[in-house]
This record gives C-alpha cells, structure tokens and sequence, in this order.
C-alpha cells in the first residue's frame, strides 16, 4: 500500500510527463543524495524546479529547510506540493515569468 506522499509523487510525476517537463528522483541512500535534497527535480521550460511532496499535514525538516535556502540562493524555485493543483499553479507562474520575460533575477544592463 502506497503512503500519502507516494500518491503525490506518482500523479506529480504523470503530471510532469504530460505537461512535457523532465523529472528525476532523487536517490537519499546516503551515496548518492545529500540529507534534505528534495523528493523530486524538474526542469520546466529552462527551469530548476526542487519538489519535496508532503502529504496534508507534513511539514519540512530542518535539513529542507536548509536544502531549500540553498536551492533558492541558486536561482532555484522550491515548492512543497500536496497535490497536482500545487504544482499547476507553480507552472502556471513559470508560463507567466517567461511571458513577461522575467526569470525572477537580476538583468545585467546593457
């Protein structure tokens, strides 16, 4: 029987397929993953997107804390879906930020 945070993976990661994203997950086996690296990475339209699914109650721990100011301190975006509509809006903000030519960072000036 699946957990509640691996229903969420599994219709996040069908989601990202049918939205033509790319997903990897990542391995916490302590050789190949730092302690609070996020659940999923995507990559949307040029984008680094970190996932860490938590079911309805679940909260981050410190180490995704930490994982997630790193991520963001990058460029990163980090979000903490609890459904598909979580990540839906997150796209949706991307598909805007692109529109608007805006990546969300600072723009050297020519």
């Amino acid at each position: 029987m699946s957990t509640p945070e691996g229903t969420i993976k599994r219709k996040l990661r069908a989601f990202i397929d049918k939205a033509g994203g790319f997903w990897s997950n990542i391995h916490q086996d302590g050789i190949h993953g730092k302690t609070g690296d996020p659940d999923i990475v995507m990559c949307y339209k040029g984008r680094y997107v970190a996932l860490e699914c938590k079911s309805s109650d679940g909260r981050l721990t410190e180490d995704q804390k930490r994982r997630k100011k790193q991520i963001l301190k990058a460029g990163g975006i980090f979000i903490s879906p609890r459904s598909v509509e979580d990540l839906k809006k997150c796209m949706k903000e991307i598909d805007e930020m692109i529109e608007n030519d805006d990546d969300g960072r600072h723009k050297e000036q020519s």
